[in-house]
């Protein structure tokens, strides 16, 4: 007798919003698994991402002033000299790999939901694939602004949100259709479709992260620029690092030759990048400090709220990447059952069902583990920047105490605060999402047991 497969559950199957009845306890499953809400939560990002866009323009267009600088054309200006010098030429400007991976990235995908909105057939379909492509190719304009501008800092915040929060929802859309072809309940070629949209996204998160724009200015007469880039010869292959070499960490490979050919010394270990450094977190945390003392908040809340301001792009990262670890985490255990029955048939399956199931296990372990490992790194490198950023807020704050303040705060305080205090914050954002992340677990775990009961 031959063993029947256990179906996909209704909120994964299903493509329609409505909401069973008897069925609101599954609520969390269905807003972030099912397929009309999660396209609902994209339609939403892109649109709030376009209005933002549109309010920015708006508010320069107000704030611009026309009238003036038509007065000083038609009347001249008093400063300018009679006859004009000739104009000094105006620096080169060279792009770099991040720039060309983020217009590359950003016009690829407008491009493809261009495609999928002309071949669709209309209604709820095409108001979602026009919203992507049309917030996707705003990116694509706002990286190309940024070579014209010659902003060589780094991108818009709106623009680095857009980058982290549309991939985090397409990787929920891709494992929904993973999880839908492995129950042999594929609704093709959508799942196929979301799969593609979510490997042309894997970039974006990645480039808002680094948040470096990929644009150089060569100037001859800057001599402090070219001092900095003669005291950082020896920096970390990560700073310039390319997306799939800090995927692969193949970043590391020369230190790890140069290891193995012969001893390394302290001298052979590269310097932190510039934008890692201490100094550098330190003065991102003054920054932001000021704000934080002037609102009257206390000392603990005033650094816990100082740190978050200057650190929360990071941790919505490391947030996304434990939510895809999260995703990908139950794809085999969703898939016992399916091998189940493809072993216990008493007929001969074809071999290409047990070759997807192969593949999909494959898939889903191996972004696991990538997805883990990245998370653990991350999450380490944003303990370290904390860490050296309160060490060194706590050293200078230190050198500048009264006399009282002494007596009040010893040497012994302040070491235990640099040493302990600092390295616990450090730790503890290793283990900060698993507040969020355990009522989930216990949702998909259920979920796992419900379908194999």
């Amino acid at each position: 007798m031959e063993t029947a497969s256990h179906p996909p559950p209704w909120w994964l199957a299903a493509r329609s919003c409505n909401l069973p009845s008897g069925a609101f306890l599954q609520w969390p499953a269905f807003l972030f698994l099912s397929t009309c809400s999660l396209e609902a939560l994209l339609s939403a990002a892109s649109a709030g991402f376009l209005a933002v866009l549109l309010c920015l323009a708006l508010r320069r267009l107000l704030l611009s002033r026309p009238t003036e600088r038509c007065h000083d054309t038609i009347n001249g200006n008093a400063d300018a000299p009679l006859l004009d010098r000739a104009a000094d030429p105006r620096p080169a400007v060279r792009v770099g790999a991040r720039y060309i991976v983020a217009l590359a990235a950003s016009t690829i995908l407008a491009a493809f939901y261009a495609v999928l909105l002309v071949l669709s057939t209309g209604g709820w379909e095409a108001a979602f694939l026009a919203l992507q492509c049309a917030a996707h190719l705003a990116a694509a304009l706002l990286v190309a602004n940024e070579r014209r501008s010659r902003d060589t800092r780094t991108h818009p915040l709106t623009l680095r949100l857009f980058w982290l929060t549309v991939p985090a929802l397409t990787a929920l859309v891709a494992a929904t259709a993973v999880a839908r072809v492995a129950s042999g309940a594929a609704a093709l070629p959508d799942d196929a479709l979301s799969i593609a949209a979510f490997v042309l996204s894997l970039p974006l998160p990645v480039l808002a992260v680094s948040s470096a724009t990929g644009i150089a200015v060569d100037a001859a007469d800057n001599d402090q620029a070219a001092d900095v880039a003669r005291d950082d010869e020896n920096v970390t292959p990560y700073a310039a690092a390319s997306w799939l070499s800090r995927a692969s960490w193949a970043w590391m490979n020369p230190l790890i030759q140069q290891g193995y050919r012969a001893t390394l010394n302290i001298s052979d270990v590269p310097a932190l990048a510039p934008q890692h450094r201490p100094e550098r977190m330190h003065e991102l945390f003054v920054s932001h400090w000021s704000s934080s003392c002037s609102s009257g908040s206390g000392s603990g809340s005033g650094c816990a709220s100082t740190l978050l301001r200057c650190f929360w792009p990071l941790v919505l990262a490391n947030g996304a990447l434990a939510l895809l670890r999260l995703a990908v985490m139950y794809v085999g255990p969703t898939l016992i059952q399916s091998f189940v029955d493809f072993t216990a048939a008493p007929e001969r399956r074809p071999l290409w069902e047990g070759v997807r199931l192969v593949l999909v296990l494959l898939a889903g372990k191996a972004a696991e583990a990538l997805c883990s490992h990245q998370y653990n790194f991350q999450c380490q490198k944003l303990g370290m920047q904390i860490r050296g950023a309160l060490i060194t807020a706590l050293y200078r704050k230190g050198l500048r105490l009264s006399c009282a303040s002494r007596h009040k705060h010893g040497l012994g305080v302040i070491v235990n605060y640099m040493a302990v205090d600092a390295q616990q914050l450090s730790d503890m954002m290793l283990q900060m999402h698993n507040l969020w992340l355990m009522p989930l677990q216990v949702c998909a775990i259920s979920d796992v047991h419900t379908r194999e009961a």
